[in-house]
């Protein structure tokens, strides 16, 4: 009998780009840059500063950073110290621009990054001498690509509890001034990536929420606790009652020093 066969292309599979090292002396900054395939750091010695797009943290011996093709970014060494770290860039079946997420820094088993920085190490000597070690390789990327998997699987779980947790906080604190910046680092993500990932959920920027509520804050308080325009402005944390009465009057249409009156009218 004639053999049956059953058999498919792939274009699936994980290809590498690079491997290296880096010696950072006290101070060192470097070039903000991107390239179009995943890379993964590991911190041997001393630490970084990682900053990127959509995400900023410390890289610590045990950590790894697993960023995103396309995203611009840069470490610092902030010790008076050198650090050192060792890299591994590689792309999956040509399918990096599609993934939607954020670069990861995470933690990982301690036997998972001595077996993983220890391959990378081999990898970067069996590079200088002309070898091809594939099974290195795969030890390198497997905790990374768990990393990916995981984060994958829990993205929407995540950042449906981050931004009702942010709008809570920002009810919660009508009289304090509030930046995009210092919200962002409460949940351990860049400004722009929290800024566009608050919009995406409620259709309005960090400022245009934070206004909303004080304002709406302001009218309870003028209409049903019967404060003063002066007495709701310092509560709100307004410079001036001048300048509380100007934002009143551009969000409601009318003055502050008006509002029961309106309300009793309608």
């Amino acid at each position: 009998m004639k053999e049956k066969r059953r058999q498919s292309g792939m274009s699936e599979g994980v290809l590498f780009s690079l491997c290296g090292s880096l010696e950072c002396p006290p101070g060192w900054r470097g070039t903000e840059h991107s390239h179009p395939f995943f890379e993964i750091l590991f911190v041997t010695e001393g630490e970084l500063e990682f900053h990127g797009e959509t995400t900023t943290g410390t890289l610590l011996p045990g950590k790894i950073a697993m960023i995103l093709p396309e995203e611009n970014h840069w470490t610092r060494n902030p010790l008076k110290k050198k650090a050192r770290v060792i890299y591994c860039g590689f792309s999956l079946g040509g399918e990096n621009s599609n993934f939607q997420g954020q670069t990861i820094i995470r933690g990982i088993p301690h036997a998972d990054f001595i077996s993983a920085s220890n391959s990378l190490e081999r990898c970067i000597q069996y590079k200088s001498e002309g070898v091809f070690a594939p099974l290195e390789l795969m030890r390198i990327v497997h905790p990374a690509l768990c990393l990916l998997e995981n984060e994958f699987q829990s993205k929407q779980f995540k950042m449906s509890g981050i931004i009702p947790e942010a709008c809570r906080y920002l009810e919660n604190n009508t009289g304090k001034p509030v930046s995009v910046k210092n919200l962002a680092s409460k949940f351990y993500l860049s400004p722009n990536y929290f800024g566009e990932l608050f919009k995406e959920h409620t259709g309005m920027t960090v400022k245009q929420f934070h206004n909303s509520t004080r304002m709406r804050f302001a009218l309870e308080l003028l209409t049903r606790d019967g404060f003063s325009v002066d007495t709701v402005s310092r509560e709100l944390g307004f410079s001036s009652s001048e300048y509380f009465s100007r934002s009143f009057k551009g969000y409601f249409g009318f003055s502050p020093k008006k509002s029961p009156k309106v309300l009793r009218s309608k």
